[in-house]
């Protein structure tokens, strides 16, 4: 058994590996991964496996709101929603 295996950093760069099958060798599985990692404004990092469309559909740059797992897991990824800006209530009403 070998397996064949290429990586990218970005969804630009990402391709199939290239590969020979080699004597009586014969393709019995193929899956693939994609992982995702973000950054907060602390400066914390995370990372999480995700499918192939919710990869494609992430956007370098923008702002995610991730769910965790009580051990810090991303389970969830939204966008996140942009922060509202309240003007101040006159003192006349």
């Amino acid at each position: 058994m070998r397996s064949v295996s290429v990586s990218g950093r970005s969804q630009e760069t990402v391709r199939d590996p290239q590969y020979i099958l080699r004597g009586d060798e014969e393709v019995r599985r193929r899956s693939e991964s994609y992982q995702a990692e973000f950054v907060s404004d602390e400066g914390r990092h995370y990372s999480a496996k995700v499918r192939f469309a919710r990869w494609r559909l992430l956007n370098k740059g923008a702002s995610y709101r991730l769910g965790r797992s009580t051990f810090g897991r991303v389970r969830t990824i939204q966008p996140a929603k942009p922060a509202v800006i309240q003007s101040p209530r006159s003192a006349n009403g």
